[in-house]
């Protein structure tokens, strides 16, 4: 099975399988206060009919569903999020079919794709999903808001592992409290999950000391990734496609 896999913006990301589309984290229109370092690189009206849409987390950068206003199948595309709050401002805004889902829940997205809601973590009250995307041909991890990786370990204690990792890099720091993993971890993230690749992403924001800071980016973890064989990283500059085959088999 050939997946195609396109970075939006930040943690916004198009997943493309046979018969299916999956969105994360919508982002279409830039935000007056959130200073961005690289381009939109799709707009709504580039995207295929989406089989789902995925919130991983309330914040600014990751859930923005009013920028997908003129998207014309709103009232027929399920949306899953990480809070209640989320869902309300999803079908505010048109997802008629939006649902909070909690940790280690499960769907059926179509005959041929399952998703399943890893656990994240909770920073600053506001609670965070991850998700896996299932096909008899593998799996992929999407970890928008990842910080822990007790988290990933504890996925992984009765879980397969996946083939794609979907990991934030750049370490945010909010006050000075890590609010997702940086560089570093996102390859030991990647190898915890039984990766094989790991496609980075939760990098696009321009730091604002001392609020906000932002310790590693891409240089970093190309440096790292240059001493570990184990695991490829696949960067992605916004409206990029990269494709592969998984063929892991039945899971």
């Amino acid at each position: 099975m050939r997946v195609t896999i396109t970075r939006v913006v930040n943690t916004c990301v198009l997943l493309e399988f046979p018969g299916d589309a999956v969105l994360t984290d919508p982002y279409f229109v830039r935000h007056w206060f959130l200073r961005l370092r690289e381009p939109i690189g799709l707009n709504v009206s580039q995207l295929p009919v989406l089989t789902a849409i995925l919130g991983g987390h309330s914040a600014l950068d990751h859930w923005q569903p009013q920028s997908m206003t003129s998207y014309p199948f709103k009232d027929t595309t399920p949306v899953y999020t990480a809070t209640s709050g989320m869902a309300v401002q999803g079908r505010r805004f048109g997802f008629d079919r939006s649902e909070a889902l909690e940790w280690f829940a499960e769907r059926q997205l179509s005959d041929g794709l399952s998703l399943e809601v890893a656990p994240a973590q909770v920073s600053f009250g506001l609670k965070a999903n991850s998700y896996v995307l299932s096909s008899r041909a593998g799996r992929i991890y999407i970890g928008t808001e990842s910080c822990d990786l007790a988290a990933l370990r504890r996925y992984r204690d009765d879980r397969p592992a996946v083939d794609i990792a979907l990991l934030p890099i750049d370490g945010s720091q909010l006050f000075g409290r890590s609010l997702v993993m940086d560089a570093g971890q996102a390859i030991e993230g990647a190898r915890i999950l039984g990766a094989r690749i790991l496609i980075p992403f939760h990098y696009a924001l321009r730091a604002l000391p001392p609020i906000l800071r932002m310790p590693t980016g891409l240089p970093d973890l190309l440096r790292l990734s240059a001493e570990c064989s184990d695991v490829a990283v696949v960067p992605l500059n916004t409206g990029q496609r990269w494709s592969t085959e998984l063929h892991r088999g039945p899971v």
